[in-house]
């Protein structure tokens, strides 16, 4: 029998969900492992504290080279540690702070600088550690002048810095190879190699007509 209208019309219409939609509880899937004990978790945590209780010494690699050559560059390398971690954070500044018609080339070239430093640093770090010792807390020193310099002021500056680095290197990549100590001749030679790259590419930006 049809349905009259005045049914159609008296009709409750069943509400419509705006996307609530009931989810069904989720399986609980046994491991077959019992739930762990307090006594269970207090040795895991004392295992766990005995395990990060290690603390970083000095060693004494047996590499051919003696204590007091390793000690000497050690303590060589720190210096060169800091000075690099100085020249990376001035570079940044400037990064920062360059203006003027050459900003964006400067930029940019800066950026390639400073994230080349970055890597360098960990270079000297691991070199330390690889002779024996622990790596020091670099010593950084920046005038306070490098926040506001002028973008010629900023590539004297910077070349100053590398050439100071370089003549540095060279001192103790010569005595490194006379200790017979060729890994670090060698990486200190590499290190030269960018600095002096980069100190040509500087002086190109400023040289004169």
């Amino acid at each position: 029998m049809a349905a009259t209208t005045e049914t159609i019309l008296s009709a409750t219409p069943e509400p419509v969900s705006c996307g609530a939609v009931a989810l069904a509880e989720p399986d609980v899937v046994s491991t077959g492992q019992a739930a762990p004990t307090p006594l269970d978790l207090e040795f895991n945590m004392n295992k766990t504290a005995t395990v990060l209780a290690s603390k970083p010494h000095a060693e004494t690699p047996k590499s051919g080279l003696e204590t007091s050559t390793r000690k000497e560059i050690s303590d060589a390398l720190g210096d060169i540690l800091s000075a690099a971690y100085s020249l990376l954070l001035k570079t940044h500044v400037h990064h920062w702070n360059v203006v003027g018609p050459l900003f964006h080339p400067l930029h940019i070239m800066l950026e390639d600088q400073y994230k080349a430093l970055f890597e360098a640093v960990d270079v000297y770090a691991e070199r330390i550690r690889a002779l024996g010792f622990l790596t020091p807390i670099p010593k950084v020193a920046i005038k306070p002048d490098a926040q506001a310099m002028s973008g010629e002021a900023i590539v004297f500056d910077l070349i100053a810095d590398h050439e100071a680095c370089v003549r540095d290197m060279r001192e103790i990549a010569i005595k490194a190879e006379d200790k017979k100590d060729i890994v670090t001749h060698d990486m200190l030679v590499a290190r030269m190699d960018w600095h002096e790259k980069t100190i040509w590419m500087l002086r190109a930006i400023v040289t004169k007509a």
